[in-house]
């Protein structure tokens, strides 16, 4: 294994010497860093007040501060030199007044503290959440700590002078991956409070501007999502039948505050297959009939749907969306006003089902002023209101804020997520559809440099899970590669998730099966239709992507000219014990349906590339978290062994304090310099 430092010094030495003797007439422009694709953008969480006279944004800087105490400790040292800092960010808060074009507010918010929520409560009172993870020292380096974020409530326009004493109000908090996130803002119009606190049963009630006794109801049980009534009073609650085991998700309904819970549906758990295979997501309130909202993929059901379901009767009673090849992900309401007007699809971009005329007519003129490439969303689905913000990003651009007048239909630009980023870009992108073996149909993503759609060297990346899906949208690590000279190729193969139960359920025990027959038949298309050749192929994954990189490295040698594996699984057996004591009956049980059957070791072993090192002909990168609990380094430690035993190419690289996710910046960007250099020694471009 290289040491850091090292490393540090390979990839310098890699980018100089991977291009000497390449002299050009003139020097090209340099590309941009792998700091300016990873830092967080300049602006973000862009959101305006339901009257539209005030816009809020949170400013980022991104800059290099001395270690934390804890490090400068282990290390013996109070020298704050360049080698003893790290990466971290600041951000501060502007607000904008849209009338008059003069800023409202602005200050910075405490260090080490990032901005997870801003959105208006009313008019003239903004909230915003602080968010920070909980523990001290290496509580930061572990993907599954806790998050605390504490909630506050400001006072803009008018408002600042009226409540001097709740100009900034702590009004609660609350902790991430517990029953509720963000926190629920009233729509009711003469209610100015919100939800800020919550157990796993208990939802609490403050005003934003007084220092009234709060409004706290007991849902019992253990409490996983709750709809409130028009008068914010909760009447549908959603709960795990134990809390230690969760064997069925359960949907309580009662008609109002004083009737009691009754359950109206329940989710349980497949005893053949082990898990709970469907989904019932209570999404709404229909203000004049009762009904429910529901997000569902119910018994017989190919594909996630949005269907009315009526409480009292249990019954299903309308169809209102549905769509023919992806799953319906979410419904649309106005934020403030909670009316339900459309549901949201992610295909291979976010289309919207819209009945209501009146607001369809918006969201396709917004279309139009954009085109065909981008996709956007209106912040609040506030479209109600003199103004509205309108983010909008394309697969090749890093995303811009604009102001929309619904009544003028215009739509002006007003901030660059990443200016400085955006205007050194310079690449394409397509959907193609790709013909498998057996003849069914994938999507595939393909992102190259603009006027480079062939001969570009290629790197193939199938994305983790497996069973989630890409995008075809933007990604900081897909236009970094790209804008070194290489084109990316996405694919969601069978085992993705949204495509319908088919889609999904194909993948399920096909670790080294139908699951790399796809990736190895995408990559034989791009070369037999001459994207690129054998020579300059790549296959570059992370989590599952790293096992299929490695895996096809080892069958399907003849394709690639190296392999990259970042945190992937290379010991199936192992996996599966560890994973036996470490999660939960139903995922673990999950697992076993989508990986295999500890019973079955053989299989489990014959799929495992650190049994297959000896049909590896390319040169191969390991990269892991020394940190990772999800697949922990022993997977990268051991393959490399098994290679470097036979004599084969193989290089390991250990992130000091990172896990399988949430890195610090200086790991994101050494992940990607590494990658960089190994790829620019071996199919440079």
């Amino acid at each position: 294994m290289i040491p850091v430092w090292v490393l540090r010094i390979f990839v310098w030495a890699g980018l100089i010497f991977a291009g000497a003797g390449l002299a050009a007439p003139q020097t090209p422009p340099q590309p941009p860093s792998a700091l300016e694709f990873k830092k967080i953008d300049e602006y973000g969480r862009m959101t305006i007040s339901p009257d539209g006279r005030f816009a809020a944004v949170a400013k980022v800087n991104t800059q290099k501060f001395c270690l934390d105490r804890f490090k400068v400790a282990i290390a013996k040292s109070q020298i704050c030199d360049e080698k003893n800092k790290v990466f971290r960010t600041t951000s501060g808060l502007l607000v904008f007044n849209l009338i008059s074009g003069e800023i409202d507010r602005q200050f910075d918010l405490p260090i080490g503290t990032d901005l997870s929520c801003l959105q208006f409560v009313k008019n003239t009172r903004l909230l915003i959440c602080l968010s920070t993870l909980k523990g001290q020292g290496r509580a930061y380096i572990n993907a599954h700590a806790e998050i605390k974020s504490n909630a506050i409530t400001i006072s803009v326009g008018e408002d600042k002078n009226k409540y001097p004493r709740a100009d900034l109000k702590f009004v609660g908090s609350y902790v991430s991956g517990g029953a509720f996130g963000t926190p629920y803002i009233s729509s009711h119009p003469d209610e100015e409070r919100i939800i800020v606190r919550s157990g796993s049963s208990i939802l609490q009630w403050t005003n934003v501007y007084e220092d009234d006794e709060d409004e706290i109801f007991d849902l019992t049980r253990h409490t996983l999502h709750f709809l409130v009534d028009a008068d914010d009073v909760p009447l549908v609650r959603v709960a795990c039948n134990r809390k230690d085991k969760c064997d069925a998700v359960q949907t309580f309904y009662r008609e109002d505050e004083d009737s009691d819970w009754v359950m109206v549906k329940e989710m349980r758990k497949d005893k053949e297959l082990g898990y709970i295979p469907g989904l019932f997501f209570p999404a709404a309130i229909d203000r004049d009939s009762g009904q429910l909202f529901v997000v569902t993929r119910d018994s017989g059901d190919q594909r996630a749907s949005l269907k009315m379901f009526d409480p009292l009767s249990q019954q299903y009673t309308e169809t209102i969306y549905e769509h023919p090849r992806f799953d319906i992900s979410n419904l649309m309401f106005d934020l403030h006003s909670g009316e339900i007007f459309g549901a949201v699809v992610q295909g291979n971009k976010v289309e919207y089902l819209i009945n209501d005329p009146e607001i369809k007519k918006h969201y396709d003129f917004i279309a139009s002023q954009l085109g065909p490439e981008q996709s956007f969303r209106i912040v609040g689905n506030n479209i109600g209101g003199e103004r509205a913000v309108v983010y909008a990003a394309s697969p090749n651009k890093p995303g811009k804020y604009y102001i929309y007048n619904p009544s003028a239909q215009t739509l002006g630009f007003a901030l660059d997520r990443n200016s400085q980023l955006a205007n050194k870009m310079n690449s394409d992108s397509q959907v193609l559809q790709i013909k498998m073996r057996d003849g069914a149909m994938i999507d595939a993503y393909h992102y190259f440099p603009k006027g480079k759609e062939k001969g570009a060297p290629l790197l193939i990346m199938p994305h983790g899970g497996p069973h989630v899906r890409d995008y075809f949208r933007y990604s900081s690590s897909v236009q970094f590669y790209v804008s070194r000279g290489y084109q990316v190729v996405q694919m969601n193969f069978r085992g993705s998730s949204g495509y319908g139960v088919d889609h999904e359920v194909a993948g399920y025990g096909e670790w080294g099966g139908l699951m790399q027959d796809d990736v190895t038949d995408t990559v034989k298309f791009f070369q037999n239709n001459g994207y690129a050749t054998p020579e300059k192929t790549c296959i570059v994954g992370y989590s599952y992507g790293g096992f299929a990189a490695l895996y096809g490295g080892a069958t399907t040698p003849e394709l690639y000219a190296c392999i990259v594996s970042g945190g992937g699984v290379s010991d199936l057996v192992r996996s599966m014990k560890d994973d036996r004591v470490r999660l939960g009956n139903q995922t673990y049980s999950f697992l076993q349906q989508s990986m295999g059957d500890l019973r079955d070791k053989d299989s489990l072993k014959d799929r495992s590339p650190t049994r297959m090192a000896e049909k590896f002909r390319a040169p191969v990168l390991l990269i892991h978290g020394e940190r990772d609990w999800t697949v922990p380094p022993l997977h990268s430690r051991r393959m490399e062994d098994a290679l470097d035993d036979l004599g084969k190419d193989v290089t390991y690289v250990e992130l000091e304090e990172a896990g399988h996710g949430r890195w610090t910046l200086d790991n994101q960007i050494l992940y990607l310099e590494t990658i960089e250099a190994f790829l620019a020694k071996h199919i440079e471009p």
